[in-house]
């Protein structure tokens, strides 16, 4: 299970609560059909990724611009695209989200907590600083509209939400309860279809999953896309290939796309935590191994080389408590330069050094994964 963070503020905040949705874009570049997010792939493709790398079950955290951090919310649905605005209830019924935040997920309020977490807060001590390192540099770097937090933040922001409040509240917002019959929530979204986790059999025709348009035969046209294609599929068992790299589903603990961690737009493409299953002999669970991906949509060169191994070394000294063996650097590319493959071989990073990973795509939604 991972864990989210989206940005809202005292506007949309009552609106994504009390309808049972999170929803996320470009503030100022409002989109009322796909065509439009297809269009201008350099504008969305960064928001996309993001969002399918989101799971149901997962959790969600709002973070309310100058009050705090709200919990804690539970997605129930893939994400999808609606740009129709959507209106708060009662005293907010004046409040909208429209088509500036027309990338959403279906949640529903899993535990209430009325005070939010204020931010000072949050970064109040050395420890905090040390567990909130992911939503401190995208801070820096630049708001994004979905951030995905570590297991360890996770812990620590439902720690704090239940210091600031106490126990979970119960809540009073449109409710949502679970039909075992029809294997669906009932939800307070509009005209919601069942394909997304609705129980009305009336769809919306503005609503569309998400998707990660691809060329067959052909590199990606943005690292994004290929970003996006992974975090979709990097837990699907289906895919024995991936399992084959960053072994079985079972052991995926956690990861993320584009994950900060320098103050100067520095982020690794891809990172994942591995562990040892609930049922296995040592329990509690033993985090094992850290996968740092760098990702090139077509040569990977040289000097990709030291950039991966430059990762890797960050995450083994701030994340591995200085076990460089545990970390495993990947370079995913459709193809690599021979000096690059040869340069690779020769470094000795740790005991399995760098791995080389070339991508094909042979469909329209299939990438497969070799060895070089």
């Amino acid at each position: 299970m991972n864990a989210h963070i989206l940005n809202v503020d005292d506007h949309t905040f009552p609106v994504h609560r009390d309808r049972g949705f999170c929803g996320t874009g470009k503030r100022d570049v409002p989109v009322h059909d796909y065509q439009q997010v297809l269009d201008q792939p350099r504008v969305f493709s960064g928001i996309i990724t993001d969002l399918k790398g989101t799971r149901p079950n997962d959790l969600v955290f709002f973070y309310e611009s100058r009050r705090g951090f709200h919990g804690v919310y539970q997605i129930i649905s893939p994400p999808f695209f609606d740009p129709q605005d959507i209106y708060g209830v009662e005293e907010f019924s004046t409040h909208t989200v429209g088509a500036d935040l027309p990338f959403r997920l279906l949640i529903r309020c899993l535990d209430y907590f009325p005070e939010p977490v204020p931010e000072d807060l949050v970064f109040s001590t050395p420890t905090y600083e040390r567990i909130f390192w992911i939503p401190f540099y995208r801070k820096i770097q630049g708001p994004r509209g979905c951030i995905t937090i570590d297991p360890e933040a996770r812990r620590a922001l439902l720690e704090l939400l239940i210091k600031v409040n106490g126990p979970p509240q119960e809540h009073e917002f449109s409710p949502f309860y679970y039909d075992s019959e029809l294997g669906a929530w009932h939800i307070p979204y509009p005209a919601i279809g069942p394909d997304l986790g609705g129980s009305t059999e009336d769809k919306n025709q503005g609503l569309r999953l998400l998707d990660i348009p691809l060329e067959p035969e052909r590199p990606v046209s943005l690292e994004d896309h290929l970003r996006g294609w992974l975090v979709s599929h990097l837990d699907d068992p289906v895919h024995q290939d991936l399992r084959r790299f960053f072994g079985p589903t079972s052991h995926i603990e956690w990861f993320a796309n584009n994950v900060p961690y320098h103050v100067a737009q520095r982020n690794i493409d891809l990172l994942i935590y591995h562990k040892t299953p609930v049922d296995e002999l040592i329990d509690p669970p033993v985090r094992y191994r850290y996968s740092v991906v760098e990702l090139k949509r077509d040569w990977a060169e040289p000097q990709h080389i030291d950039q991966v191994t430059s990762y890797a070394k960050w995450v083994a000294n701030r994340l591995a408590g200085g076990e460089i063996d545990i970390v495993r650097p990947y370079i995913i590319a459709r193809r690599f330069r021979p000096e690059t493959i040869n340069l690779a071989r020769s470094v000795r990073f740790n005991r399995t050094g760098v791995q080389l990973v070339e991508y094909e795509i042979v469909g329209e939604d299939e990438v497969i994964f070799h060895n070089v």
